[in-house]
């Protein structure tokens, strides 16, 4: 078979050039589009050219996920493939992003903005992030999809190869790769790229659903998962293509437990709003950076929170804090702010966290959710005092209990 052909493709973005991957034969085939500029249509022509194919050549266009440096131009070069399928992944929020949806955008924002505010970042920079939302949309245009495409589907691409899409979460979660599993070649997306790790973006939740994905835990499954592969060769969506990709998974996985403990050991010290957490680790961030950092600070902390080694304090800005666990096998689950006590009664399976003091009073407490005829699911350590987890019939007797101090709402569902 042949080989994936690298055409690279200026971006304005700080990743640098992305890469465009054509599958020669008779049925030709581009995986990515680059972004909406000149420059970018223009390295296409000229990549295409190099190979004595024009984009009228084309049989098949397939776009790997919905940020713009890799579907921006789809919609100009499938006017100028009419003849070419156009294929992209239908998970997740693909399918509004890439159709260019008004709505969309403003969901985005909302979500975004709303994140911004809970980490710590003044509302004035946090309002920022609209234009910075519409300078990125600036770069992408709706794109014609003519087929719209599932994990686990396949797909026969240029020289008559079958490729297999496989979804590749946490990066992006609309974002799909292709395997080649007879001579086990992998085309990675931004699922891998040897040069600098992927960034596990803060997104809102999926349509549909209330709680937003954990980018980065979920980024850690599937690296796992990719590493179990039998793979040759892959063709990431940044940078030279390389072999053997367990000993990059592994140097990714590492990175991402070592950045997990500096971020434990700096709350060790204090509790600390995702801000201060980005200022503490990245002093001399750009500006235009702030979103990464961020993305990066919330997804090491979903890491630690789904080991239940810290939890969070607050709404209006979020205080993560450690948890050192009381008990073995234990879970922490969700909070209510007391202004929401009404809600209880209309919604008494939900789960809440409670704050109390010291270990000894959270015994006080345990001892009166009994006697009421309730149950302490779980208890944790804190710094200094305690957490506690009921659902919401025990949550109205813990309200006024005098060791109670803190009941907040769980709005880990929208950021």
């Amino acid at each position: 078979m042949n080989l994936p052909i690298a055409i690279a493709l200026p971006t304005p973005f700080l990743i640098g050039p992305v890469n465009s991957w054509l599958l020669p034969g008779e049925e030709p085939a581009l995986v990515d589009a680059g972004p909406r500029t000149d420059a970018a249509w223009e390295a296409l022509i000229a990549g295409l050219a190099a190979q004595d194919l024009t984009p009228r050549d084309l049989r098949h266009i397939f776009i790997t996920h919905a940020h713009v440096d890799h579907y921006g131009n789809a919609r100009r070069l499938a006017e100028a493939a009419p003849d070419a399928t156009l294929y992209a992944p239908d998970i997740a929020h693909a399918r509004p992003m890439l159709l260019d949806l008004e709505e969309e955008w403003e969901r985005q924002y909302t979500f975004t903005r709303r994140a911004l505010l809970a980490s710590g970042l003044p509302p004035h920079l946090a309002e920022l992030s609209r234009s910075r939302m519409a300078d990125m949309r600036s770069y992408g245009d709706a794109v014609p999809v003519t087929r719209w495409l599932q994990s686990g589907e396949y797909l026969t691409l240029g020289d008559g190869t079958v490729w297999q899409v496989v979804a590749l979460p946490g990066h992006s979660m609309t974002q799909v790769g292709l395997h080649q599993t007879e001579h086990n070649l992998f085309i990675a997306a931004d699922h891998l790229l040897p040069h600098v790790s992927s960034n596990a973006l803060l997104e809102p939740p999926t349509p549909g659903e209330q709680r937003r994905p954990r980018a980065l835990p979920r980024y850690v499954e599937m690296l796992r998962w990719t590493a179990g592969l039998p793979i040759q060769q892959v063709f990431p969506g940044h940078g030279e293509p390389f072999t053997d990709q367990r000993p990059l998974i592994m140097r990714r996985l590492q990175g991402i437990e070592e950045r997990a403990a500096l971020i434990h050991t700096a709350l060790l010290e204090r509790p600390r709003s995702v801000l201060a957490l980005v200022e503490h680790l990245f002093p001399k961030l750009r500006p235009e950076e702030i979103f990464l950092a961020i993305s990066e600070i919330v997804g090491h902390l979903d890491v630690l929170e789904a080991r239940q080694q810290v939890a969070f304090r607050g709404e209006t800005v979020r205080e993560y804090f450690v948890l050192l666990q009381e008990e073995e096998g234990k879970t922490i689950m969700a909070t209510i702010d007391e202004s929401f006590r009404q809600d209880l009664v209309q919604h008494p399976k939900q789960s809440y966290r409670v704050i109390v003091r010291t270990a000894s009073e959270a015994a006080l407490v345990a001892e009166h959710c009994a006697h009421q005829g309730m149950t302490i699911h779980h208890q944790y350590r804190l710094l200094p005092g305690l957490a506690l987890t009921a659902t919401g019939e025990a949550l109205l007797a813990l309200a006024a209990h005098p060791a109670v101090t803190h009941i907040e709402p769980d709005q880990m569902m929208s950021v």
